[in-house]
């Protein structure tokens, strides 16, 4: 999935860091619609051919849109559907070791054209489970983001020097666990709550002694 940064330079040839960026987007629009999410990442061997992204783009198709398929697919949709748990994004242990052996670098999903390493925005949750940091102060956000979709796909615009929505998610963040935990009476709903609502405070705490 491409990452459109052609208003200020091509785009970062990293694509694992570019699909952060686009996990790190879905998340935050989700946040602004009152919606927690959770996702895995993993790799493995999909199906797709290339002339779906020719024709997938037509109002008057009436076969319906073409679905992809693979281990890929399924491996993520296990790490979200049984290890995630929490609203977060997990990566499976394929995915880690190639951040970690191939040291990528984080730009564009985090520390734009800079020096980073992709792991320096990975935690390790007290369950043992890696998620991506989301709500770390020096991922990309940027409020003149915008979503365009063309033929065969979509890409997420942005200009990197554009002002930084980081306070701007966190009390949307705070305000959403606020109202969910003095309304939901059921246990497993309120503690994914809990957990967020734990994790929102520490990047909360940093951002107020930046």
């Amino acid at each position: 999935m491409p990452i459109d940064t052609t208003e200020d330079e091509p785009a970062h040839p990293n694509p694992l860091a570019q699909l952060c960026f686009l996990a790190r987007y879905f998340h935050d629009q989700a946040l602004e619609l009152g919606v927690c999410i959770r996702g895995g990442i993993a790799t493995g061997p999909m199906f797709w051919n290339q002339q779906w992204s020719r024709r997938a783009y037509q109002p008057r198709r009436t076969n319906g849109l073409p679905l992809t398929f693979g281990q890929g697919l399924v491996d993520a949709y296990s790490l979200e559907n049984t290890t995630a748990v929490q609203p977060r994004i997990v990566l499976s242990d394929t995915v880690l070791n190639y951040i970690y052996t191939e040291q990528l670098q984080a730009s564009p999903f985090a520390d734009f054209g800079g020096e980073d390493l992709l792991y320096q925005y990975i935690k390790c949750d007290s369950d043992g489970v890696s998620f991506l940091d989301v709500l770390h102060p020096s991922i990309s956000r940027s409020a003149n983001e915008r979503l365009k979709v063309s033929p065969g796909g979509f890409t997420v615009g942005w200009r990197k020097y554009g002002e930084s929505t980081h306070e701007y998610l966190l009390n949307t963040c705070d305000n959403l666990i606020n109202e969910q935990l003095a309304n939901c009476t059921i246990d497993s709903v309120r503690s994914k709550y809990e957990w967020l609502q734990q994790y929102a405070i520490g990047h909360s705490n940093s951002h107020d002694t930046d």
